[in-house]
């Protein structure tokens, strides 16, 4: 809570220090630009979710299906050499296609993805926890690069370098938010002892990972409900 509270007066204070000056660090006038607004919230609430079933897939499979660490750490393959594999291949699609249609898909299939977690992951086979986590990765992918260009082409030259900083800012923020209120989830869960929320949830003993990874489902849908927002004035891409 300490560490809240000084968060939050650093931010009132930087806020303050932002509107007054001439030449601020983060200009106040690219918030008012819709599009660049939406891809940062989408960016933090996209990063958060990914983050979140990166940390939360590999505890569960240690914690409820029984793999050692070692196992979980090579269920998590498949989904790296997805992102690995399939970065270029986004880039040149959104370059062919636009920005908006890849994102809007790769934030469904995020949703779908972690939604299919919290009814399948807990089962006694690692195999489903693998396919959606592999899956949410592959959708991330498919997030990240599109939101990346939309943000750019929303934004003059001279607004770019420092607008495209703070995208890569609301990435962290989400990297370090998303495990941390996903884990209190998990935790708070576990230690009342409450059961899954999912009604489709298969029964298993990972109730308390079933409503974090629900949460993520959630998550996701809020960030596709703001990109579907994110068109430009005027524009159709």
């Amino acid at each position: 809570m300490g560490s809240l509270a000084a968060a939050a007066v650093a931010f009132a204070l930087f806020a303050w220090r932002t509107v007054g000056v001439a030449n601020p660090f983060v200009p106040p006038a690219l918030f008012a630009n819709r599009v660049f607004r939406g891809s940062v919230a989408t960016a933090f609430l996209a990063m958060a979710v990914n983050l979140g079933a990166l940390v939360f897939v590999p505890v569960l499979i240690v914690d409820v299906n029984g793999l050692t660490p070692g196992e979980g750490a090579l269920v998590m393959i498949p989904a790296g050499a997805a992102v690995a594999a399939l970065s270029p291949l986004v880039g040149r699609l959104t370059d062919r296609h636009g920005a908006r249609p890849l994102l809007l898909a790769g934030l469904a299939v995020m949703a779908l993805s972690a939604l299919f977690l919290s009814t399948f992951a807990d089962g006694g086979s690692a195999v489903p926890a693998a396919a959606g986590v592999l899956a949410l990765s592959i959708g991330f992918i498919f997030v990240m690069t599109p939101l990346i260009s939309a943000a750019a082409g929303s934004l003059r030259a001279d607004e770019i370098g420092v607008g495209l900083g703070v995208l890569q800012g609301a990435q962290f923020l989400g990297a370090g938010a998303g495990p941390a209120v996903f884990g209190v989830l998990v935790a708070a869960a576990l230690q009342g002892g409450s059961g899954a929320v999912n009604p489709l949830h298969s029964g298993g003993d990972g109730a308390a990972y079933s409503n974090a990874f629900l949460a993520m489902a959630a998550v996701s849908a809020l960030a596709l409900a703001l990109a579907s927002r994110m068109r430009p004035e005027g524009g159709s891409r």
